[in-house]
């Protein structure tokens, strides 16, 4: 019997590497630690905070500030006429505006370029470099006009449907993420589509859309977190539609003496980012997951 001695490997790590390695580690820890500071932040009394500003709070774990939390879901309104809009109408109006913008813009954006990854047109090619175009020159100063068409003329200022017709159009960035990966895909899955008699668009929508599912799942969570962290829209757009963001936004300007409080104010955005944590956490094999697409079987 012959014993066969497996030799080991030895690793070379050079400094570059070492030195991005830490680099990357203390902007990491500096990342979470904002997020530890939030937290232990929404557990201080208004005087605990302006004398201790970075250490954990005073006394023991629970004494500490736990009611905070129950103070600022309580506080956190906003007035839309003769009534109050609360936290969980307001969440709801959060996921709902993140999702519908989120979703419209990744799905006009991936059939875009589709289209023009799989059909060779002279139309397909113009468009393709207007895309580029816009991504290079900026469009700056658009606002007044943009309000100006969509309550005089299109009627949809303040409105689900502004939320809707406002999300179609074409991401750059995202374009180009889903037009290479439709280059690199064969033509055979088309082909085997139409011999079993399937048109266009069953080949979009039910052999490509599925393919690029983890793909677009990723993109559309990178355009869901933006918009629930955007008040500016409500602001503008849809002062009738509150959404958390807004609400919290609103929360600093309220006339309560308690909301005055930096802690109560911390507090509220920390159940702002709950529900992003929570879903990146059960997320985040998406994230860092590889993007695979099978093969066709002979």
């Amino acid at each position: 019997m012959k014993t066969v001695r497996l030799k080991k490997r030895k690793i070379k790590i050079s400094p570059f590497e070492i030195i991005c390695f830490l680099c990357l580690a203390i902007y990491a820890l500096s990342l979470l630690y904002m997020y530890f500071w939030g937290v232990i932040t929404s557990l201080k009394t208004n005087f605990d905070f302006r004398h201790n500003l970075f250490g954990l709070p005073q006394g023991n774990i629970w004494e500490w500030q736990w009611n905070n939390y129950v103070v600022a879901f309580n506080e956190v309104k906003v007035q839309v006429g003769a009534r109050y809009v609360y936290l969980f109408e307001m969440l709801f109006n959060s996921f709902l505006y993140s999702f519908l913008g989120a979703f419209i813009s990744v799905f006009c954006t991936w059939m875009v370029s589709y289209v023009c990854a799989k059909f060779k047109y002279k139309f397909s090619s113009v468009l393709y470099k207007a895309v580029i175009v816009f991504m290079i020159v900026p469009i700056v100063g658009s606002l007044p006009s943009s309000l100006k068409i969509y309550r005089d003329i299109l009627n949809l200022y303040d409105n689900w449907f502004y939320v809707a017709i406002s999300s179609i159009g074409i991401n750059g960035a995202n374009m180009m993420i889903f037009y290479g990966f439709f280059l690199g895909v064969g033509d055979a899955y088309a082909e085997a589509a139409k011999i079993d008699g399937a048109n266009n668009w069953q080949i979009m929508l039910r052999i490509m859309f599925p393919i690029t599912g983890q793909m677009f799942l990723i993109l559309f969570i990178n355009a869901f977190i933006p918009r629930w962290n955007d008040y500016m829209a409500c602001v503008i757009w849809i002062p009738s539609i509150p959404t958390l963001a807004y609400g919290i936004y609103k929360f600093k300007d309220a006339t309560n003496n308690v909301a005055n409080w930096p802690p109560l104010q911390i507090t509220a955005c920390v159940l702002l980012m709950i529900p992003m944590l929570a879903a990146f956490i059960a997320l985040k094999d998406k994230f860092m997951g590889n993007i695979r697409i099978g093969g066709i079987k002979g």
